[in-house]
């Protein structure tokens, strides 16, 4: 860990500036750049979530000498971190010992610290992110809503789910599976519904989860498929092809004669099971490659990027990648 010949300290959330530019690259344990220099952590809350796995930055020359009391260091070379003046003088305090080994141990107590577990506020969910919301007890029971926002520990508000274009009414208590994606990953939670309203606009509270369970997953991941497509080509006509693999944001598709150029815009219609409940994804793509390969029985291969995905498809699709990657599908 860190054994690169580099000289690490290790960070306090004090030396964090909340809502502005990092001074610099910070790193965990394992030398994994989390965030870098320039990069803002815009509350504290997220901080407190991660900081306590161990944060670190490169301990440079110039830097002043570390304090006798200063941060306790990861290895025999690392050097301890440079506090400002008040911090050193408060680390020095007999008096302000207990008062921060106190307050440490009540940080580590709010937040989870299994392997693939977070707190809700350290999953970066935005405003405005869809979650689906599905029956915990009826699996194809499925809405999918918008994040309206959350108070900590207290509730989650989403917009009130629809079907048929028509507002869903939910019952109190009534329990969900909420699954939402964010950066890399995919998240999971249990919650129940404490209250839905109209007042002053349509909107359903949940409960806060105590803890989110997270699934890390690899820039654009790309499954292997055998599926038809029902192919609109850039000629007016229609088509049918074959996608081999698929990752949430394109696909490789093969034909049997040559329906489209580089550059050229199609409209691929296809049918996906997401745990057993049939969806058909209809997805404009532009077309960034185009070969032949003669020895294959399609010979024509197209690589498609999607364009303009509407919410709930890129749901269902990033759901349907991501559940065959860890096997739900």
């Amino acid at each position: 860990m860190l054994d690169d010949g580099k000289k690490y300290v290790r960070l306090t959330l004090d030396d964090i500036e909340i809502g502005k530019p990092l001074r610099w690259a910070i790193y965990n344990g394992d030398k994994d750049l989390i965030f870098g220099r320039g990069e803002v952590i815009p509350t504290r809350a997220e901080a407190e979530a991660a900081i306590g796995k161990g944060w670190f930055r490169v301990f440079q020359d110039g830097d002043p000498a570390p304090v006798a009391q200063g941060i306790r260091p990861l290895t025999s070379r690392v050097e301890r971190s440079p506090l400002r003046d008040a911090v050193i003088a408060q680390q020095q305090s007999a008096a302000s010992a207990p008062a921060t080994a106190a307050a440490t141990a009540q940080a580590a107590a709010r937040k989870p610290d299994r392997p693939g577990v977070v707190a809700l506020e350290a999953s970066r969910i935005q405003v405005g992110d869809a979650v689906q919301l599905q029956g915990s007890a009826d699996a194809s029971l499925r809405y999918l809503v918008r994040l309206i926002g959350y108070a900590k520990n207290s509730g989650v508000i989403v917009s009130v789910p629809e079907l048929n274009g028509a507002p869903v009414m939910l019952r109190e208590g009534q329990a969900f599976v909420g699954r939402f994606f964010s950066g890399l990953s995919a998240y999971a939670f249990p919650t129940s519904v404490l209250r839905q309203t109209n007042v002053p606009y349509p909107h359903l509270h949940l409960t806060y989860p105590r803890e989110v369970s997270v699934q890390e997953v690899r820039k654009s991941p790309r499954i292997d498929t055998d599926l038809i497509a029902a192919l609109s080509l850039p000629s007016g006509k229609e088509g049918a092809g074959k996608i081999i693999d698929l990752s949430a944001t394109g696909a490789g598709l093969r034909t049997r004669s040559a329906i489209a150029a580089k550059g050229d815009v199609i409209q691929a219609k296809f049918k996906v099971s997401v745990q057993g409940l049939d969806t058909v994804l209809a997805l404009t793509a532009e077309v960034c490659n185009a070969r032949a390969d003669p020895e294959q029985l399609m010979p024509h291969f197209l690589g498609l990027r999607f364009r303009e995905v509407e919410a709930a498809t890129q749901f269902a699709l990033t759901a349907y990648v991501y559940g065959r990657l860890v096997g739900e599908n």
